[in-house]
């Protein structure tokens, strides 16, 4: 797909380098943010950003058997209520994703550090004008939130927070 992706951290798992590689192929318009995707019979839906980048995920992940682990098994909101699930062959959580358009989305950070996975990544889509402020503030919020938990960096996993915009495109592993 595109050169290798660059994080504070190194290695990342093939995992995150394919969800990374995933969501910067992506190319969300700013009507995207405006339109909402309804299932029949509810009231409420999904802006169809949020689908489009889920979706992707979601389709990435069955055509590339778990992005190169050898599975093409996915739960879908059985954990959590999370956005993305991916599970390896004996069951354990591979992948947990959450993606959010809010500036500080601190149940989302919440559900992903309470999922034990060696990979979990939040993925802000937005297309405000000042997304790279608000991602930069929400980088100090969940580093804020995993000290306060007083969460284990050595066995947490790796968490990275990825910024899609219309424009633009960022990535930080996140460390504490």
């Amino acid at each position: 797909m595109s050169e290798e992706p660059k994080t504070g951290l190194l290695p990342l798992s093939p995992v995150l380098k394919g969800v990374i590689e995933v969501v910067q192929e992506i190319k969300l318009k700013e009507k995207d943010f405006k339109e909402k995707e309804v299932t029949p019979g509810k009231k409420t839906g999904f802006v169809r950003a949020h689908a489009i980048v889920v979706d992707a995920i979601k389709d990435a992940w069955d055509d590339t058997d778990g992005f190169g682990i050898g599975v093409t098994y996915e739960f879908e909101r059985l954990t959590h209520g999370i956005d993305f699930v991916g599970r390896d062959q004996s069951g354990k959580i591979a992948v947990a994703i959450e993606v959010d358009r809010w500036r500080r989305p601190t149940r989302s950070w919440i559900k992903l550090a309470d999922v034990r996975s060696e990979n979990k990544a939040w993925i802000f889509i937005t297309d405000s004008k000042v997304a790279k402020k608000e991602f930069q503030g929400a980088i100090r919020q969940v580093r804020r939130l995993f000290k306060t938990r007083h969460e284990d960096i050595t066995t947490f996993g790796k968490f990275i927070a990825v910024l899609k915009t219309p424009e633009d495109f960022d990535i930080k592993e996140i460390e504490w």
